[in-house]
């Protein structure tokens, strides 16, 4: 009595590792699929290689900065009316 069931609290800790895992709250390095995503993003010499042809690829006729703003404007809109809408339904 008052002893850790060891075989219940491994399974709980795998448990609670794959569900941080599904939320890319912890990565497996080694790992294509858990691994971090921000890791692989192309930066510097190499992302001005071939920005164009992924922005082209992407079809963003308009500098990134303008897009992005849009879809913050839009993301913000719908963010306001849902916060209207739950607080009419109480």
């Amino acid at each position: 009595q008052g002893a850790v069931d060891r075989d219940a609290y491994v399974v709980c800790v795998l448990e609670q590792l794959h569900r941080a895992l599904q939320r890319r709250d912890v990565f497996a390095s080694p790992s294509h699929r858990w691994s971090d995503p921000r890791a692989r993003l192309l930066d510097g010499k190499e992302w001005d290689a071939v920005c164009e042809d992924v922005l082209a690829g992407l079809s963003l006729d308009m500098p990134v900065e303008e897009h992005l703003s849009a879809l913050v404007s839009v993301l913000d809109a719908a963010w306001k009316l849902m916060a209207e809408r739950l607080e009419e339904a109480g």
